[in-house]
């Protein structure tokens, strides 16, 4: 694409503090086992991409629980706006107290959202308010705003809310467009007045992992040169061109600390970066094991139902067809290791890792493109008797015939029906 005046880009931004950054890692090594702090967006961010859901304290807070239970530490879970969604948010908050699991809520740099983080943080002093405001060319030359008086204003809520004990965070939104030069500024504001994280947000999901690298790499390295050796970096990304996942794991090995996100990734344009991918390359590339995966597939479907919106079938980790196969030739190598009772090889002939992993299992299909080993794992899988050769001929046509005049697969009651025929 070509430039674009007031924007600046990390992938390949003419900056020689920028292009200087050329060693740009894909993911931290295998087996580093990284303790990486995983922020759910799922109570907030996930759910500004749904219009006609407005959740009540119980919803919140079960979403809480459910991130608890795979977990997860953190659940930014509210930002300042009206008066229902502020007591929404404030209950949350509040309640929240008695449970190991952090709120963070959102507040532009504002005296107004300032005075509620305070009373937020009155009601549980575990509260990371997260500060932020836009910084891109575009957006302050659309809002006529002055950059260097909305730096100042940051400073002065930071501040205000550092000198209570809070673990501030301050944010830029569009921070992946934002130059170097204003990135500076926000670190020198979150190093002069008390904060103890800086966010990093690729809201409009511009970045690439190139990008993402050199931008949490220069803002780490500028930090650790600066007095700001303490303050860890977040990541927040989107998924607009499909990066979203690939940028968390490559900002995670130029430094972040913490990762946002939302279970099934769903959220404003084309979502956010979804948790539940995230964490299983943590655990498939051998980065991170301190989650618990087998929650997952829980957490989904408990989101999928508040939000109204349906995991896709072919939706990787989650969906209903990430561990089934169809291919006859996929079915047959299936079938030999379960024979062999070699459970890893039968797990992992055809799936990237284990469905264990999430305390799923393999299933599988007879459809068009299936053989006579379909039918015969199918039965296995599904705990029924094994059919003889013309049983497994004659359920293999029936499904087929279904298929092309149904539009439907066979069912587990249609099967086992012909199983129990003395003679077909």
């Amino acid at each position: 694409m070509s430039r674009v005046e007031g924007l600046f880009n990390w992938n390949n931004g003419h900056d020689d503090r920028v292009t200087s950054i050329i060693d740009i890692q894909p993911h931290p090594p295998q087996g580093s086992n990284l303790d990486i702090n995983i922020v759910d967006e799922s109570p907030r961010d996930g759910l500004q991409g749904v219009s006609n859901v407005s959740p009540t304290v119980v919803d919140k807070l079960k979403l809480v629980g459910l991130a608890k239970a795979i977990g997860i530490r953190e659940c930014t879970v509210g930002i300042y706006g009206g008066q229902e969604a502020n007591y929404v948010t404030s209950e949350v908050v509040s309640r929240m107290s008695d449970m190991d699991v952090k709120p963070i809520v959102l507040g532009r740099a504002l005296n107004v959202d300032t005075e509620f983080m305070t009373q937020l943080y009155d009601s549980n002093p575990k509260l990371v308010p997260l500060m932020f405001f836009g910084s891109s060319g575009l957006r302050t030359k659309v809002e006529g705003w002055d950059m260097d008086q909305m730096f100042l204003d940051l400073a002065k809520s930071t501040d205000t809310l550092a000198k209570l004990g809070a673990e501030v965070m301050v944010a830029t939104e569009d921070t992946t467009r934002t130059t170097p030069d204003d990135l500076i500024k926000l670190a020198r504001v979150a190093i002069d007045h008390g904060a103890k994280r800086i966010c990093i947000a690729d809201t409009v999901g511009t970045a690439t992992c190139v990008g993402a690298y050199r931008i949490v790499k220069f803002l780490r390295n500028w930090m650790d040169e600066n007095g700001g050796k303490d303050i860890s970096i977040d990541w927040h990304g989107h998924n607009d061109i499909g990066w979203a996942v690939p940028n968390a794991l490559a900002a995670v090995a130029a430094g972040a600390e913490s990762v946002h996100g939302v279970i099934t990734g769903i959220g404003e344009r084309a979502g956010n970066m979804p948790l539940e991918i995230f964490l299983v390359n943590l655990a498939h590339l051998d980065i991170a094991h301190n989650y618990d995966l087998t929650n997952i597939m829980e957490y989904a479907e408990a989101y999928s139902q508040l939000t109204g919106v349906p995991i896709p079938k072919y939706a990787p980790v989650i969906g209903g067809n990430a561990f089934n196969t169809i291919a006859g030739i996929h079915a047959a190598a299936i079938k030999k290791a379960l024979e062999r009772k070699d459970l890893n090889t039968a797990a992992l002939v055809y799936s990237a890792y284990s469905p264990q992993l999430l305390g799923r299992e393999l299933t599988t299909e007879i459809g068009l493109y299936s053989g006579l080993s379909n039918v015969y794992l199918y039965c296995m899988l599904n705990h029924l008797s094994q059919p003889n050769h013309e049983q497994a001929e004659i359920i293999l046509a029936k499904a087929q015939y279904i298929l092309k005049g149904e539009r439907r697969t066979i069912t587990k009651e249609e099967v086992n029906e012909m199983l129990q025929l003395k003679k077909v």
